[in-house]
């Protein structure tokens, strides 16, 4: 597999790895906060969805207006997207609009993209950004009584990122 090819796989493992993750919440666990002063869990796929989309705007220069949010304002504050089927569909869209565009900035031979170096430090900051999310989702399962067991993470997450064989 080419180095751009094995980059990207990388992505899609993670992305899998946080819808993985999003099968286990229910209409009551989607609500729950990881921790006191935290963001329910809805927050934080909302967070990932919306980081992937907001930087991929700055860093394309480009809309993406096809992209909807997962978040909305009700009175004075923002209220999060609650239902599963489409945090699913917006993280799917997402995942490959980041896809799509740096494979394009790549074979453009793109180097500075908006606030990025470079199209694969953008998608690195995804990759980090998702990693501390998932953790905080992680925790909201736990506070919820749902954590997953091991035989499920080995399959639905850390298998994910070895040889199958």
């Amino acid at each position: 597999m080419e180095l751009l090819e094995t980059i990207l796989e990388s992505w899609h493992r993670q992305a899998q790895m946080t819808k993985n993750l999003l099968t286990l919440f229910d209409d009551h666990l989607i609500n729950v906060k990881p921790a006191e002063d935290s963001v329910r869990a809805a927050g934080h796929f909302a967070d990932i969805h919306g980081c992937r989309v907001e930087w991929l705007r700055a860093a394309s220069g480009e809309p993406w207006s096809e992209l909807e949010d997962l978040w909305y304002e009700e009175g004075d504050g923002w209220l999060f997207v609650t239902d599963l089927t489409k945090i699913r569909a917006c993280l799917e869209a997402s995942e490959a609009a980041v896809d799509k565009w740096v494979r394009e900035a790549i074979a453009a031979g793109k180097q500075k993209c908006g606030p990025y170096d470079h199209p694969l430090f953008y998608l690195q900051h995804q990759l980090w950004h998702e990693g501390y999310h998932f953790g905080m989702l992680h925790l909201a399962l736990r506070q919820g009584g749902a954590e997953p067991a091991q035989d499920w993470e080995e399959k639905n997450v850390w298998g994910l990122w070895r040889d199958s064989d």
